[in-house]
């Protein structure tokens, strides 16, 4: 948010607070902006931030105590509260652990039994997060009463609110994998169907691709891979050299289901990718192309692409990540300079570091780059790759890449040719074998 739109609000919300015989709607307007206001300062002021969250609680409380169906509000309100001290628990740790134990005694008096127990599942595992983040204090239980409380709510079919749902998605893979391994940032999940009229399942995404017996073509006549199996386990750099028509772009447009295969299966977690919906197996897949295309608006614009609800905060620590973040600044409006006409104004590097940060920005489990550094200077290939090692760092990533020197530190480089993998192995291994990889590292055979 822009300086001038943040002060105009905090000026209507001191005009509402200096007003001792405000009406309710304009009471109701205040709280609103206190927490807007709240939520926009809390990164970077958490004290202002305190206050204007706490200016919210106290004009909740007002509200409840006029009309009680309002109670409900007052509790959130200090949830929120409790959780924007627990995210700063640096801070206000001490605050924090008030703030919830407040929060539940607000939610104990709301009249419908529903609202109240989706209100303490929720505020219940917030303190499980909490104390988790802290350690030295036992969580499950405060997962497990949440997950219990919602699940009950389900089966009475009730509809859940979204925090309620991110409760159950969140609380059923962190009883199943552990807190410390799940919740380390944002959480991937597969939601599976229902059954009994209860709360759906969740597994946590490792992101484990397996291809099994592949065979493909772009027409019946011809097959461009045949009989393809590999496989990258959670964590792994995959990479596929070959030259021109081997069919490395291909595997990667089946993994995205550009097109569906007739022969042989392509499992995701152990799913097949078939009973995925297409929306949902491409979020989680992030795509960094050599043709980078950009669209008119801020730069700042242009990365959220990858993202389309993150912040400012997020998409400057994406672009930081990708190594764009000291160009970007020195553009003539920083984040906020226009591009144009698909970024003619940027130098082809500096588009690639977008399209990098706009992946980084989307945070995706599985990361694909078809040969993302092919046309670029020497200096800023070096860029991508220290941003590229940050970003691929717990991801499963598949590299297509013209340069070799992009797929020496892979887990297993994939050497294709006439649609089959004729080597395969770890970078000296393939070396040592002096077969196809051998002349194309040493430029026997050219790359295009």
């Amino acid at each position: 948010m822009k300086k001038e739109e943040f002060e105009k609000i905090a000026e209507r919300c001191a005009q509402l607070e200096a007003n001792r015989d405000k009406s309710f709607e304009e009471a109701a307007e205040l709280y609103v902006l206190e927490r807007f206001l709240g939520e926009e300062s809390a990164v970077d002021s958490p004290f202002d931030a305190e206050r204007y969250f706490s200016n919210a609680v106290e004009c909740a409380a007002a509200l409840a105590k006029i009309d009680e169906s309002h109670v409900l509000m007052h509790a959130k309100a200090m949830a929120k509260l409790a959780a924007f001290y627990a995210g700063r628990a640096d801070l206000f740790y001490d605050k924090a652990i008030e703030s919830y134990h407040s929060a539940l005694a607000i939610a104990q008096n709301i009249a419908d039994e529903d609202s109240r127990t989706m209100m303490i599942a929720e505020i219940e595992f917030g303190m499980g997060r909490m104390y988790s983040d802290r350690g030295g204090v036992p969580v499950t239980e405060y997962f497990q009463r949440a997950f219990d409380a919602c699940d009950s709510l389900a089966k009475k079919g009730v509809k859940l609110e979204d925090d309620a749902l991110k409760v159950v998605m969140l609380c059923s893979t962190l009883l199943q994998t552990g807190y410390e391994e799940a919740a380390g940032g944002k959480l991937w999940a597969w939601k599976k169907p229902a059954k009994d009229g209860g709360m759906p399942e969740y597994g946590l995404l490792r992101g484990d691709i397996r291809f099994e017996h592949v065979t493909f073509g772009y027409t019946p006549e011809k097959d461009v891979l045949k009989d393809i199996s590999l496989y990258a386990k959670p964590g792994q750099k995959i990479a596929f050299v070959g030259a021109t028509g081997a069919g490395k772009t291909t595997i990667t447009n089946l993994l995205n289901r550009f097109y569906d295969i007739a022969d042989g299966k392509i499992r995701y977690d152990g799913i097949n990718i078939n009973k995925i919906k297409k929306a949902d197996l491409r979020r989680s897949l992030g795509i960094v192309l050599q043709d980078t295309h950009l669209f008119t608006g801020t730069v700042m614009e242009n990365i959220r692409y990858g993202r389309l609800d993150a912040t400012d905060e997020e998409c400057m620590a994406a672009a930081k990540l990708a190594n764009a973040d000291a160009f970007i600044r020195r553009l003539p409006d920083g984040y906020d300079t226009l591009l144009t006409g698909d970024g003619a104004n940027l130098s082809q590097g500096q588009r690639q570091l977008l399209a990098i940060a706009r992946a980084a920005v989307a945070d995706p489990p599985v990361l694909i780059l078809d040969e993302a550094t092919s046309s670029i200077d020497t200096r800023t290939e070096a860029l991508i790759e220290k941003g590229m090692d940050r970003l691929m760092e717990g991801r499963t990533v598949f590299v297509i890449a013209h340069r070799l020197s992009t797929v020496r530190n892979a887990n297993a480089i994939m050497v294709l040719e006439h649609g089959q993998v004729v080597e395969r192995g770890g970078h000296e291994e393939l070396l040592a074998q002096k077969g196809e990889y051998y002349q194309l590292y040493h430029g026997m055979f050219e790359l295009s």
